[in-house]
């Protein structure tokens, strides 16, 4: 197949569904297709098999012809190609792997089907999906791909909250979410009381910056938190006493609320340390010291 150039009127999935079904071998059967951020994916049934095939699209946007689209070659799933944004009913459609799959020529069924796993999961806001269409590094200047990062990480930041279940922080909103400018990620943030002292806030922002050895994921995702002190009349040492804590971006929301409980409870012994030595006379402080 060459590059062909389809016009879609509009309606780029009926196009390219007829478009495949018009160019396909007759003894192939086309049993679905999905659009990705810019490709299509087909579930093709050929000789008792039924693989995946990747069609790369690229939009045209010429006078009189906004909504044409460019397609490019298919990709058969055996050559490994890189775009894998596909659903578990899409997966459901193809033969079993082990059948005529094996080694190297079955990466791509395994990269799809650990993002289809990923979505399912993320659905449910104990992950975080990551990938937003087809940003890269970050989804600044990218609008489509910010929606899709709101709700995934207002989702996985309610279920940190629910793990934890700890009250929200007085005057704020447990979960809250700043769209940022245009040259922005935006960022969610969680902000829960761990005691009348103690806040916890937590950020995932999606601008591809994150801590030292902080690998942020394939859109930019990154994971920081902190506790805070609480209460009137704090000063700036006694309010960020903690630092920031970069956790990775595909820590599910369990294991990030039980990594918070752990740290919170070392961090109250030696809270309650460093009060008693404040206020310990100082010669009893000595003492103790050379006891």
């Amino acid at each position: 197949m060459n590059t062909v150039l389809l016009r879609t009127n509009g309606d780029p999935h009926a196009a390219l569904l007829a478009h495949f079904t018009a160019v396909k071998r007759p003894a192939s059967i086309l049993h679905a297709l999905e659009l990705g951020p810019n490709e299509a994916y087909l579930a093709v049934t050929t000789g008792g098999f039924t693989q995946a095939f990747v069609v790369p699209l690229a939009p045209v946007a010429v006078p009189g012809a906004p909504h044409d689209l460019l397609l490019l070659p298919p990709i058969r799933e055996q050559d490994n190609p890189g775009p894998c944004q596909v659903s578990e009913t899409f997966l459901r459609q193809l033969s079993p792997a082990p059948l005529f799959l094996a080694g190297e020529a079955g990466r791509w069924r395994e990269r799809a089907q650990a993002f289809a796993a990923r979505s399912r999961r993320s659905e449910a806001g104990e992950v975080l999906l990551g990938t937003y269409l087809d940003a890269r590094g970050s989804i600044s200047y990218h609008e489509a791909a910010k929606k899709l990062f709101e709700k995934d990480a207002r989702r996985y930041l309610k279920r940190v909250e629910k793990h934890l279940g700890r009250p929200a922080r007085a005057g704020r909103k447990a979960v809250s979410y700043n769209p940022g400018g245009i040259a922005g990620s935006g960022e969610a943030a969680l902000h829960l009381s761990m005691d009348e002292d103690v806040a916890l806030f937590v950020e995932v922002d999606a601008d591809g910056l994150g801590g030292p050895f902080q690998r942020a994921s394939p859109s930019g995702v990154t994971i920081m938190w902190r506790f805070e002190g609480q209460g009137e009349d704090l000063r700036h040492e006694r309010r960020f006493f903690y630092p920031n804590q970069w956790s990775r971006w595909d820590l599910p929301a369990r294991d990030l609320a039980a990594l918070i409980e752990d740290a919170y409870g070392l961090l109250k012994p030696m809270q309650a340390g460093a009060a008693a030595a404040v206020h310990t006379p100082l010669p009893a402080r000595k003492e103790a010291l050379h006891a």
